[in-house]
C-alpha cells in the first residue's frame, strides 16, 4: 500500500512538472517578443530595467509567504543570480538582433553543457547516443548562424558563452534544495533589478521616457517584467521536480512557441535552413533530456 502511494505521488509531481515546463516556455516566449516589439533604440535597455523594478516586485509578491528565509548575501544565490543576470542581459539584447526562436534554439544547447560538467564535475558518464546527438546539434547550430548575416556571428557566439554560465547556474538549484523556489527567483530579480536600472542609466535612459514609457511601451515592458518572473519562477521549481537537466526543455517549448509567433508576423519568411538548423539543435536535445539511453547506467559508470 506504501509502494503504491509512493509511486503515484511520484507520478504525480512528474506530471506537474511537465505541466510547469510547458507554463514556463510560453512564459518566456512571451517575454521575449514583447521585449523586442518596440522599434526605439533603447528596446533591450527598458526591457532590463522594467524586468528589474516591476520583476522585482513581482517575484517579492509570489516570495511573500517564504520572505523569512530569504538572505540577499547568501554566497551560493548571489553566484547564480549574477550568472543568470549576465546571461538574461545578453538574451534581451540578441532579441533585437535575431529572432525570439534564433536566441531560444542557441540557449536549447544547455543539456550538452549540464552534461560536459556533470562530467567533470560529478564524474558521470554518457552512452555513445549522447555524444551522436551532442554532434548534431552542434552541426545545428553551424546551419543556424550560417543562415544568418555575418554580422551577428558575434552576438550568438557571446550568447552561446552566456549559455554555458546559465547551465551552471541552472546546476547550482540542486544544491539549494533547502531554498524556496520563490526566494531563488528573488534574489535573482533583485540583482537584475541594480543592473538593469544601472545599464538603463548608463545608456541615458532616462533622457528618453516619454518615448520609452508610451502607452503601448508600457504595456509590453510589464508584460516583460511579468512574464519573466512568473518563467524564472516556474524553472526553479520545476528543477526542483525533475533535476537540473530538466530544467532546460522550458527553452525548447519556448522555442516553438517562439517560432509559432514568428510565422504569425506579416513579415515572416519561411527560411529553410534556419527550421532545419532549429530542428537538429532541438530535437536532440530534447533526446538527451528526456532518453534513458543517454546516461551509461551506474553499474558500469562506477
Amino acid at each position: 500500500m506504501m509502494r503504491l502511494m509512493v509511486g503515484a505521488s511520484h507520478k504525480f509531481k512528474k506530471k506537474q512538472g511537465i505541466a510547469l515546463l510547458l507554463c514556463a516556455g510560453l512564459a518566456l516566449a512571451i517575454c521575449l517578443e514583447a521585449a523586442k516589439a518596440p522599434k526605439h533604440d533603447l528596446a533591450w535597455q527598458a526591457a532590463l530595467f522594467v524586468r528589474g523594478i516591476f520583476g522585482g516586485l513581482v517575484a517579492l509578491a509570489i516570495a511573500w509567504p517564504y520572505l523569512k528565509s530569504f538572505k540577499l548575501f547568501h554566497t551560493k544565490l548571489i553566484v547564480r543570480s549574477l550568472l543568470l543576470s549576465f546571461y538574461t542581459i545578453w538574451m534581451f539584447y540578441a532579441v533585437t538582433k535575431v529572432t525570439s526562436a534564433d536566441v531560444t534554439t542557441i540557449t536549447s544547447t544547455q543539456p550538452i553543457w549540464i552534461a560536459l560538467l556533470s562530467m567533470f564535475f560529478l564524474r558521470k558518464r554518457y552512452a555513445n547516443l549522447f555524444w551522436v546527438a551532442a554532434v548534431l546539434v552542434v552541426v545545428g547550430m553551424g546551419v543556424l548562424v550560417n543562415a544568418k548575416p555575418p554580422d551577428t556571428y558575434g552576438v550568438i557566439g557571446i550568447l552561446l558563452f552566456f549559455t554555458v554560465l546559465r547551465a551552471i547556474s541552472i546546476m547550482m538549484v540542486r544544491a539549494m534544495m533547502e531554498i524556496p523556489a520563490t526566494i531563488i527567483a528573488l534574489h535573482y530579480a533583485l540583482v537584475v533589478c541594480i543592473l538593469g536600472v544601472t545599464i538603463f542609466f548608463i545608456e541615458d535612459g532616462h533622457r528618453h521616457m516619454d518615448v520609452v514609457f508610451d502607452t503601448q511601451g508600457t504595456v509590453l515592458l510589464l508584460i516583460v517584467a511579468g512574464s519573466a518572473s512568473v518563467y524564472q519562477a516556474l524553472v526553479a521549481k520545476v528543477i526542483q521536480i525533475l533535476g537540473s537537466i530538466s530544467g532546460t526543455i522550458g527553452i525548447m517549448v519556448a522555442t516553438v512557441f517562439a517560432y509559432a509567433f514568428g510565422m504569425t508576423k506579416t513579415a515572416f519568411a519561411f527560411d529553410f535552413l534556419q527550421l532545419v538548423g532549429l530542428l537538429l539543435v532541438i530535437l536532440p536535445a530534447a533526446w538527451i533530456v528526456l532518453s534513458k539511453k543517454a546516461r551509461v547506467p551506474q553499474m558500469l559508470s562506477s
